[in-house]
């Protein structure tokens, strides 16, 4: 059973806060609103992590959801046959393409990406249990 949802992508000095701000929302099809905090790199460069947390679970579902309607089906397949590499325990990591979102697609994407964290309340001690929750929510229909 879905539990929560975290999505966050960091934006440096260097990069346009607005298209950044955009991306995300692309990512999180209105289901929720990114908030910003700001931070400090090593040489005092200002970092704004943008983040948005999804709690209720009606919501997480809508979101996941979303992410499979919208995704191609090669990366449905990657996603499906990548479980066990992406998943810890109750928690499962994905990150899009920030620039493909930019672009409006929702690709997965490794470097310049938004992060997900998916976490499940799982009531059996089986990873095996997890792992098969994980496909379900995104195997083809």
């Amino acid at each position: 059973m879905l539990n929560r949802i975290r999505v966050e992508t960091l934006c440096h000095a260097t990069e346009n806060q607005k298209k950044i701000r955009q991306a995300l929302g692309f990512v999180l099809n209105g289901v929720a609103e990114p908030i910003v905090t700001t931070t400090r790199g090593y040489h005092g460069n200002p970092i704004n992590i943008f983040s948005a947390e999804i709690l209720r679970r009606k919501k997480c579902r809508t979101l996941i959801d979303s992410w499979r309607a919208r995704l191609q089906h090669e990366d449905l397949e990657v996603l499906v046959a990548e479980i066990k590499n992406r998943a810890e325990g109750n928690k499962l990591f994905l990150k899009f393409d920030l620039d493909a979102a930019l672009s409006g697609r929702l690709a997965l994407g490794s470097d310049h990406a938004i992060s997900a964290e998916i976490s499940i309340s799982t009531f059996s001690s089986s990873p095996e249990k997890a792992l098969e929750e994980f496909r379900g929510l995104f195997a083809q229909v």
